[in-house]
């Protein structure tokens, strides 16, 4: 069984020429599926003029406490989750998952 990476875009933005650094950001999470549970998640924002947790998807100094697993959206297979390709790079494990590994 395979890992499955399912993106969802959580608010989208209304000017890609303010996406970056001019306050009008796309923000989402992408989450980590094996078989049909969720294992792992990241939050994302196309802003990269701020520190973001992608943990917990705030900005500035984050407080969470959890900076080692995800929180946020759960995938629930609806049409709002978009299969994507490994993205590659860190994930956080879900609260209770204790290791990440891709299998074959």
């Amino acid at each position: 069984m395979k890992n499955k990476y399912f993106r969802l875009v959580t608010r989208d933005t209304t000017n890609p020429a303010m996406s970056h650094d001019g306050g009008d950001y796309s923000f989402g999470v992408t989450v980590v599926v094996l078989g049909s549970h969720q294992i792992a998640g990241r939050h994302w924002t196309s802003c990269d003029a701020f520190e973001y947790c992608r943990s917990c998807g705030t900005f500035g100094s984050c407080s969470c406490e959890h900076e080692d697993t995800y929180s946020g959206p759960v995938y629930d297979g609806s049409d709002a989750w978009e299969l994507i390709a490994d993205p590659g790079g860190e994930f956080y494990p879900v609260e209770g998952i204790t290791a990440l590994t891709k299998q074959a």
